[in-house]
C-alpha cells in the first residue's frame, strides 16, 4: 500500500470527495488524486461543491468549520445568508431555521433542530418535515449527494430528481424514527 492509497482510504473512509491546496492553486477528486504530480504535504481534505467562478466544474473545500454562507429561500422573492454547518456536494445543514406557519420570515434559532437546503436553489426541504438533529441532517445531506439526478436550482424541480431525493429522506425519517 502506498501514500496516494492510504490518503484515498482515508478519504473515503471520512466522507471527503478529494483534496485541495489552501492556496487556491489546485483541488482534485478522490478518483484523480495529484494529476499535477505535486507534493501532497500542502493539500487538505474537503468535498466538491458547486462552481460559480465560470473556470471549472466544481471546487473542493474545507468540510466544517467553513465560513460558506447558504442562501435559504422564503417565499418567491426573500432570500436569506445563512451559516453552513456542514455541506457536501449539492446540499447543505444549516441551525438557522424559519417558520413558514405564522410568519415564513421569522427565524427561529434551535441549538438542537438542523435542516437541509439545496445549495443551487436556495430551497429548504419542507420544514414540517424537515427538523432534524445535527447527526442526522448530516448523514441526510451524504446520502443526498449520492443522487444521480441534478436540479441546477431554476424553475421546478425535475421529476426524476424529486423522485430520487423523497425515498432518501422517507427511508433515514423512518430509520430515526420520526414517522
Amino acid at each position: 500500500m502506498n501514500v496516494e492509497n492510504i490518503v484515498n482510504e482515508y478519504l473515503k473512509a471520512n466522507g471527503y470527495d478529494g483534496i485541495y491546496n489552501e492556496n487556491g492553486e489546485c483541488s482534485c477528486l478522490i478518483n484523480d488524486l495529484c494529476p499535477c504530480s505535486g507534493p501532497m504535504d500542502q493539500c487538505y481534505p474537503g468535498v466538491r461543491v458547486p462552481c460559480d467562478c465560470g473556470d471549472h466544474d466544481y471546487h473542493i473545500v474545507k468540510r466544517e468549520g467553513t465560513d460558506m454562507k447558504v442562501g435559504i429561500r422564503v417565499g418567491k422573492r426573500k432570500k436569506f445568508d445563512v451559516d453552513a454547518v456542514y455541506f457536501n456536494k449539492d446540499w447543505a445543514v444549516t441551525n438557522k431555521l424559519y417558520s413558514d406557519i405564522d410568519d415564513p420570515l421569522k427565524f427561529n434559532s434551535d441549538p438542537d433542530l438542523y435542516q437541509v437546503t439545496h445549495i443551487p436553489s436556495g430551497y429548504a426541504l419542507p420544514l414540517k418535515d424537515n427538523l432534524w438533529s445535527k447527526e442526522t441532517a448530516i448523514r441526510l445531506v451524504d446520502k443526498m449527494s449520492a443522487c444521480r439526478a441534478k436540479w441546477n436550482g431554476k424553475g421546478k424541480p425535475p421529476s426524476k430528481f424529486t423522485d430520487e431525493v423523497k425515498p432518501m429522506w422517507r427511508q433515514l425519517k423512518k430509520e430515526e424514527g420520526l414517522t
